[in-house]
């Protein structure tokens, strides 16, 4: 009996060139496709990590995430993988974007640094002078914060400051009862602390 003759294996699909994947996440941008476009640029990193396409296409991701999908987290990594493979003509924007990113989260520690680093590397970039007034106004909000104590901080401060008083005095008062007395006494007080506290 003749064998069955071996299928042949189908051939694996070609990996499309990061040529064609920067073209397509390109044009699914203009169409408004941001989610499209954001999968084809990260492919393109995954497939071709080493080539030009995918360490530019690590700011134009970030770019995608900071202002369209509203993900300031995942522009940050893109903008400082872009940064942590060489960089190159586009450090710029990916430091400014990092201090937006970090702007948009509201972190005003970490955009305080990433204003310090894009300074220290680009001096004389046409944003410097904004982000130098940028980084003052950063300084005095967290001197301001750091001088400010929340209303209800203080009111427990102060509560905690009154009980103890309140306690020192009734454990003078106390000195002269019996045990069952003292009891009486402390419990009395505990029920008036709380209806204080509302």
């Amino acid at each position: 009996a003749r064998r069955p003759a071996a299928r042949k294996k189908a051939p694996k699909a070609k990996a499309e060139s990061a040529e064609s994947l920067a073209d397509q996440a390109r044009e699914a941008r203009r169409r408004g496709e941001y989610k499209t476009a954001a999968g084809l640029y990260e492919t393109l990193i995954d497939e071709h990590p080493e080539s030009a396409e995918a360490k530019t296409s690590r700011v134009a991701l970030g770019d995608l995430r900071l202002s369209k999908l509203f993900d300031p987290a995942g522009a940050v990594r893109s903008y400082r993988g872009y940064l942590g493979a060489g960089g190159g003509p586009l450090a710029p924007e990916a430091r400014f974007g990092i201090v937006s990113a970090e702007r948009a989260r509201g972190r005003d520690a970490q955009e305080k640094a990433a204003i310090r680093s894009f300074l220290e590397h680009h001096p004389d970039d046409w944003r410097s002078d904004e982000l130098r007034t940028r980084q003052v106004l950063v300084n005095k909000r967290g001197q301001q914060r750091q001088r400010a104590i929340h209303p209800a901080v203080m009111r427990h401060r102060l509560g905690v400051e009154t009980r103890r008083v309140q306690m020192r005095a009734i454990f003078r008062h106390c000195e002269g009862l019996d045990a069952r007395e003292n009891v009486i006494v402390v419990r009395l007080w505990l029920a008036e602390s709380a209806v204080g506290l509302h």
